[in-house]
């Protein structure tokens, strides 16, 4: 895990079966969805936007491109969500 920018992370992952992959990511988002914190007697919840792509023939910048891309699917889609190139 390392940050990309700003409010971007990037998870490298082994993990190369598409359903495997939006089990784990279902489960990272279920866990930051699931979890709240308080601020000044306030409580806050957190939601979190998904993108990503399994790594096939393409360079580190076309799949950071292409997961970028999924990502922006996912905030679309009306956030709070994965979704996974394919």
């Amino acid at each position: 895990l390392f940050r990309l920018g700003g409010d971007e992370f990037c998870i490298i992952s082994s993990i190369s079966e598409p359903e495997a992959l939006d089990r784990y990511l279902q489960c990272i988002l279920n866990t930051v969805s699931h979890s709240h914190c308080e601020h000044k007697g306030q409580q806050l919840s957190c939601t979190l936007s998904i993108g990503a792509a399994i790594h096939t023939n393409e360079d580190t910048e076309e799949l950071l491109q292409k997961t970028d891309s999924m990502l922006y699917q996912s905030k679309l889609n009306g956030r709070n969500r994965v979704t996974i190139a394919g």
